[in-house]
């Protein structure tokens, strides 16, 4: 089946993403061909052809999926929500040999148990499935192949179906276990920050590396969903196949980071590999970031992310304080010229560190509240 574009066939999306980040990804979606773009919190509406669509899911690196909007209509009860679904054509938008998953959000939704909508909307698609086909897919709550997403409100119920299958921060590089900040919220805040290839970027507090290995990508051309399995790739009604990549030239780029962990460090290293980087893309170092010096004699970004557990002989509760004030001097004498990025949940850190923030954003790392702050060195 043909993606070329056709005004017949532009429909409805739904980009959800790390709440802060909406016009990074309205933006995005729109290099990519999008129109009709509407930013609300925690995500991004938009228009497209599949083409689009698809793009979206391979190059967007702040947004957390791409749902495609298989209806919408007026239901304000479960039982109107299972008719809704009921009509929908699900046999010939995937298989039934697909595992299926459904989860339902409430925006004032007056229903009971947004649970019991949920397992409403499953009986619709297994009910369907049994009328045409006498069969019917099975649930898998954790990796299903097609998640069904249904969004309620107080007068009317959209269901979607999600394009990406795993959340695209999920960029297949990372070693093991869950990173204190997702790749897509780091994507995000480096253009928050107005990093762009070519600038030098350094992370003193690098951890497992996702500053660092987000940026190289984006120096070395490499779309974020390069090493993502993708759930439109199991659809009927669409051409599943994966877009092409793209071939960029790459910018030479100062990438280096630090940090006090030699275990990180040595993680950050197999990451930045996982992720097709060359060994030389990005230099690390286990070192103190009191005793941190410039990567390179062009000023740039220092971007860091500070971590809140207890570390090598470091405790935030206790030690904070008196770690900041002495980093910050580290900066002030080393680093002239460079701009500052600190990610915090501390919202008392520029006191710490006796510096005058020139500019701080309002984000979010899942349910925290967080701050970007921006400070000169000047």
């Amino acid at each position: 089946m043909s993606d070329a574009p056709n005004p017949a066939l532009i429909e409805r999306f739904f980009a959800p993403c790390p709440r802060g980040l909406e016009p990074i990804v309205a933006q995005e979606c729109a290099d990519c061909g999008a129109s009709d773009l509407k930013e609300i919190p925690g995500g991004v509406l938009f228009a497209a052809d599949w083409a689009a669509a698809k793009r979206i899911n391979l190059e967007s690196r702040s947004a957390s999926r791409v749902l495609w909007q298989a209806a919408s209509g007026p239901a304000r009860t479960e039982q109107q929500v299972y008719e809704l679904a009921l009509a929908l054509p699900w046999d010939t938008w995937f298989s039934v040999n697909n595992t299926i998953r459904v989860a339902t959000t409430g925006l004032n939704a007056t229903v009971r148990s947004l649970d019991f909508v949920s397992l409403r909307i499953k009986d619709a698609v297994c009910d369907r499935f049994r009328e045409v086909m006498d069969a019917r897919p099975s649930v898998n709550t954790q990796r299903p192949d097609i998640r069904i997403q249904c969004v309620l409100t107080d007068r009317d119920c959209t269901l979607y179906l999600d394009m990406s299958g795993e959340a695209l921060f999920k960029r297949g590089w990372r070693e093991a276990g869950e990173a204190p900040l997702r790749e897509n919220l780091a994507a995000g805040i480096l253009k928050l920050a107005g990093w762009t290839p070519g600038t030098p970027l350094f992370d003193p507090m690098c951890g497992s590396g996702t500053f660092l290995i987000e940026a190289a990508q984006m120096a070395a051309g490499v779309p974020p969903g390069a090493l993502h399995g993708f759930a439109f790739e199991k659809f009927l009604h669409r051409d599943a196949s994966r877009p092409v990549i793209e071939k960029r030239e790459p910018v030479p780029t100062v990438f280096a980071g630090s940090d006090i962990d030699g275990e990180l460090v040595a993680t950050a290293r197999t990451n930045a590999w996982n992720a097709g980087l060359a060994e030389d893309a990005i230099r690390f170092d286990v070192k103190d970031a009191r005793d941190v010096e410039p990567p390179c004699e062009a000023p740039g970004i220092v971007l860091m992310n500070p971590p809140y557990e207890e570390r090598i002989g470091f405790s935030y509760t206790r030690d904070a304080t008196e770690f900041f004030d002495a980093f910050a001097a580290t900066m002030k004498r080393r680093f002239k010229g460079w701009t500052l990025y600190v990610l915090t949940t501390d919202m008392q850190l520029q006191s710490k560190m006796r510096l005058k923030p020139e500019r701080r954003v309002v984000l979010f790392n899942g349910p925290l509240e967080c701050r970007l702050y921006r400070f000169d060195l000047r």
